[in-house]
C-alpha cells in the first residue's frame, strides 16, 4: 500500500501579527531602553530649570514621528519599513539609499548604547568592572 506525501506547505512569509499592545510595548522599550536613565541629567545640564518642559516637548515630537510611521505603515501590506515607504513613493534608487542609511545609522546608535550601558555598569560596580570595561573598549572598534 502506497503512502501519499503530505501536501506541500506554502512558502514561508513574514507574519504581520503585531497588535496594539505589542506595538505599545515595543515603543515603551525603545524609550526606556534607549536613554531614559542618562538623558535627564544631560538635558538638565544644558537647559537648567526648563528641562521638564524640554522633555515634554521632545516627547511630543517623538510621538508625532511615531504616529507618522504608524499611519504610513498602515497603508502597506508588505514588510520593509522606511525602505519600503521610500521605494514606493520615490523609486528604487531612493529606497536603496534609505535602506543603507538606516543600516548605517544603527552603527553609532549601537556604539552609544554599549557605552551608556558601560557607564551604568561602571557606576554600579566600580573597580570590579575595570577589566570588563577594557575588553569592551577593545571590542567596539573591531565591529565598526
Amino acid at each position: 500500500m502506497a503512502v501519499s506525501a503530505p501536501p506541500a506547505s506554502p512558502e514561508p512569509t513574514l507574519r504581520r501579527a503585531l497588535g496594539r499592545w505589542d506595538l505599545t510595548a515595543i515603543g515603551v522599550n525603545q524609550v526606556i531602553g534607549g536613554a531614559i536613565f542618562l538623558m535627564p541629567s544631560q538635558v538638565a545640564a544644558q537647559i537648567g530649570a526648563w528641562a521638564p518642559i524640554g522633555m515634554i516637548l521632545m516627547g511630543i515630537a517623538s510621538l508625532s514621528v511615531a504616529l507618522c510611521f504608524a499611519e504610513v505603515g498602515s497603508r502597506f501590506s508588505a514588510t520593509g519599513g522606511p525602505y519600503l515607504y521610500a521605494r514606493e513613493a520615490f523609486g528604487a534608487a531612493v529606497g536603496f539609499e534609505v535602506g543603507w542609511l538606516l543600516w548605517l545609522a544603527n552603527i553609532p546608535w549601537f556604539h552609544h548604547r554599549v557605552l551608556s550601558d558601560e557607564r551604568r555598569l561602571h557606576a554600579k560596580f566600580g573597580a570590579e568592572y575595570a577589566d570588563y570595561r577594557a575588553r569592551v573598549r577593545r571590542w567596539i572598534p573591531s565591529i565598526l
